[in-house]
């Protein structure tokens, strides 16, 4: 099988979860060439550095991790041609139903497909009537060919209805289990149990003490709801993190405190037998299309993040969002489009509303009547930091006081999360943003809260900000405030960026820059890249600089004579120091086409100009 690893999808080849592997299919590590192990990140590479090893001699290819940490998911059909080397039926109506990205496989008799979509239930092999179908989204990995299925599309897509009903076709739920004879419980929290226990035992570096800290806490609801006994499930816990790798000395508290913080009413109680699932038709849903306060930035209805290290100006940017809000001010970006006019709910707890919030705000121009600041909350007659946990009627009382609400702003988040939450925990964190999104839905007013980022150095932008991975899953859009990169004589640039970090309603490369002169705010240009972008050229300067120009000249003037096979214009754009994903852009802008001759292991790709015909290369092209 002919490796064509440029047309694999751009936004898999950005992601940082590639292997490559042996002839036996064993994922490798890129670049120790240790064993892979699909649960742990650390033993993972850039798509870059897999391609390079390949192209070293060093592996025989590369594979792509499904993380669970993502929206992907793959599709591994088997034993899917027949002997005219066409698609057997069943193999093609799945194909057809899913409509994405598909390879052929390594073999050449499979197929891969990548969706974006949940798993309904646990991944696994189904091998009856002829079809061998295998589906999952984290702790496996695809060895990844380019060899793209003709006819299918080029990009992944959003199948999640369409997995749904795939997975019903063929994949049979799993049975609850049994009680246990060894401890008292429902076959519900058994189930749980074991549930939690393999993702404890599983958890890769750097995540196992936030898993086994969820595992407690979903598990000591069952506890406290009489559906697990204690001591069990503190004993299989306590196994689960030791075979995880974990100390005495992190393991001792985890487990009972799950069920101490369980014990809150203010947890969801266990699932009973008398409950039913409330679900709803999408036919019988009208579509509606996102409405903005700020188009393509700040959605209304939705949370939005803004994230940055402290004295860069986050504030700053969601005051002039009030501000213009409160005028009914053109945006920034454009001029010919204003803000709706209406209110803002203020939670600022870092800065006074005298000697800060009032003065800037007078500054950006704002009608400071339409700017109201929740400072507290008052119970039988004392005063009490107001708190995203408790006092959520309390925010939608005081929007249903101010009809023309059309923003809250949350700065930080942080301080609103009550005293006993876990900022770094997923579960709750989603128990409070859930609601919070709701309310804004159902109230139509946009949502912005800003936080800090970690001290990590990943380039990730996603992992960066403050707190549990919960927080940016649950927002929109999310946008990143960071310093820009150092002038060109190496003075330090005053320069701010708000970079888009992520878009799941809008695209992500329309940054804007700001300066803040002598505690001032002014809004300079927009800036043409996203904040994924912008970490990894700041990270790795020369390997990120700008060369697409000079590749693209350089491929039209190779194939100005005539069409070239493509593995020999990948080989010569390696010796001019071209790499991979900047020839796949050169080819993509240049408008050059890529035509295949053959079929399966005797097919063969070249690439010619598009006022070129579809001729062969010559002899030694």
């Amino acid at each position: 099988m002919i490796n064509c690893f440029w047309n694999i999808p751009a936004e898999l080849a950005v992601r940082p979860q590639w292997v490559c592997h042996n002839q036996a299919k064993v994922p490798l590590n890129v670049k120790t060439g240790q064993f892979a192990r699909t649960t742990d990140p650390a033993t993972w590479g850039s798509f870059d550095e897999a391609v390079q090893a390949v192209a070293n001699g060093r592996y025989a290819g590369i594979g792509f991790v499904f993380s669970g940490y993502d929206s992907y998911l793959g599709v591994d059909l088997d034993d899917c041609f027949d002997e005219d080397k066409q698609l057997k039926p069943w193999a093609k109506d799945i194909v057809d139903a899913l409509g994405s990205y598909t390879e052929i496989s390594l073999s050449g008799k499979g197929l891969h497909i990548i969706v974006k979509a949940a798993l309904p239930g646990s991944g696994k092999a189904i091998h009856k009537n002829g079809v061998q179908l295998e589906m999952y989204d984290q702790k496996r990995y695809f060895c990844m060919t380019g060899n793209h299925l003709e006819g299918t599309p080029t990009g992944i897509e959003d199948r999640a209805e369409e997995i749904a009903n795939l997975y019903q076709e063929y994949f049979t739920p799993p049975a609850a289990a049994s009680p246990n004879a060894k401890g008292q419980g429902s076959a519900y929290g058994w189930t749980a149990l074991e549930s939690e226990c393999d993702k404890v035992h599983s958890a890769p570096n750097g995540i196992r003490n936030i898993t086994l800290n969820t595992a407690a806490l979903c598990l000591g609801q069952l506890v406290a709801g009489g559906e697990l006994d204690e001591s069990e499930v503190v004993g299989r816990l306590t196994e689960a993190a030791h075979e995880a790798g974990l100390a005495d000395s992190e393991i001792k508290k985890n487990p009972r405190q799950g069920k101490q913080k369980s014990t809150s009413p203010k947890r969801m109680d266990p699932i009973r037998n008398d409950e039913e699932a409330v679900l709803t038709r999408l036919s019988d849903v009208d579509p509606v299309p996102i409405e903005w306060l700020w188009p393509d930035r700040i959605a209304i209805g939705k949370i939005t993040i803004l994230a940055g290290d402290p004295g860069l100006g986050k504030s700053f940017v969601s005051l002039d969002v009030a501000a213009r809000v409160s005028t009914g001010d053109v945006w920034p970006d454009d001029p010919y489009t204003h803000a709706p006019t209406g209110s803002t709910i203020l939670l600022s707890a870092e800065d006074d509303p005298g000697d800060t919030l009032r003065p800037r705000l007078d500054y950006l121009g704002a009608d400071c009547a339409k700017i109201h600041v929740l400072q507290a909350v008052k119970t039988g007659g004392r005063e009490r930091t107001f708190s995203l946990v408790d006092d959520l009627m309390t925010l939608e009382k005081v929007i249903r006081k101010i009809p023309d609400c059309r923003l809250i702003i949350v700065d930080p988040i942080s301080a609103y999360l009550g005293t006993e939450t876990d900022s770094h925990s997923n579960t709750e964190v989603r128990a409070i943003l859930a609601p919070l999104a709701t309310l804004a839905a159902g109230h139509r007013v946009a949502v912005v809260c800003v936080t800090h980022l970690n001290k990590g150095a990943g380039t990730n932008p996603l992992y960066r900000t403050m707190g549990s991975l919960a927080f940016t899953a649950a927002a929109r859009t999310v946008w990143l405030i960071t310093r820009d990169k150092d002038n060109d004589d190496g003075t330090e640039s005053h320069r701010r960026l708000m970079l888009c970090a992520k878009s799941n309603i809008s695209t992500d490369d329309h940054g804007l820059s700001y300066i803040v002169p002598e505690g001032h705010f002014e809004w300079q240009h927009t800036v043409n890249m996203s904040a994924a972008r912008f970490f990894r050229e700041v990270s790795d300067p020369k390997r990120y600089t700008p060369v697409k120009e000079q590749a693209k000249k350089w491929l039209l003037d190779l194939l100005q004579e005539g069409s070239v096979w493509a593995d020999d214009i990948v080989h010569m754009a390696r010796q001019e120091q071209i790499n991979l994903n900047t020839l796949r852009a050169a080819k993509k802008e240049a408008g050059v086409v890529s035509e295949r001759t053959g079929f399966g292991k005797d097919s063969k790709y070249y690439w010619r100009l598009p006022n070129q015909g579809a001729t062969l290369p010559r002899e030694g092209k």
